[in-house]
């Protein structure tokens, strides 16, 4: 059984295709729009560790024993900034993905290395060359996942250009193929 509108047919099968690819388009960019939300938070967020180790060790090297007050403050906020909630959710969800490696590391060399160091440090001495290569150490372990958060954004937002530009380009080539089957089809009986 053939359609008495063979042209009606096909231009709502172009038309159908072209919305399909509109919504498969539109349902991959709320995806990775989505993926990414809250990473500019994160990435201000783990740059101001950097900053914050710095004005720890500083204010280490610099304040009395009556500030010393002051700073296990300072070291509970730098805490509650290393887990604050925007650089965590930026974190992938797996052990073993690099990003979430990097920062169980920085994490780590935290709890296990500067943290004690800036304790046992006598506010108000200089610091020792210990504290100081391990505050370098830290901060660029921060540095690097600073760059790999930014780097893990800037893929996905690719992605997103690439979703973008191959669902043009599918919907100009329909729009080709249906002129080019009307010229044949229509124009020349």
């Amino acid at each position: 059984m053939t359609s008495r509108h063979p042209l009606v047919n096909r231009i709502a099968i172009v038309i159908g295709a072209i919305v399909l690819t509109a919504i498969v388009s539109m349902a991959s960019t709320l995806a990775v729009s989505n993926s990414i939300e809250g990473n500019a938070t994160a990435i201000n967020q783990a740059g101001l560790l950097r900053m914050g180790a710095f004005q720890l060790i500083a204010a280490v090297a610099s304040e009395t024993q009556a500030s010393e007050q002051a700073i296990n403050e300072q070291m509970d906020e730098y805490e509650a900034l290393i887990e604050a909630p925007a650089v965590v959710h930026a974190i992938p969800r797996t052990d073993d993905h690099p990003l979430a490696l990097q920062y169980a590391n920085v994490r780590a060399i935290w709890q296990t290395e500067l943290k004690p160091a800036i304790q046992e440090h006598v506010p108000g001495s200089a610091l020792t060359a210990g504290t100081l290569s391990t505050a370098q150490s830290y901060t660029s372990q921060v540095n690097q996942l600073v760059s790999m958060l930014e780097e893990r954004t800037e893929a996905r937002i690719d992605l997103l250009h690439l979703i973008q530009v191959t669902s043009m380009v599918f919907s100009i080539m329909i729009v080709i193929a249906l002129f080019v089957d009307l010229k044949n089809r229509v124009l020349k009986p």
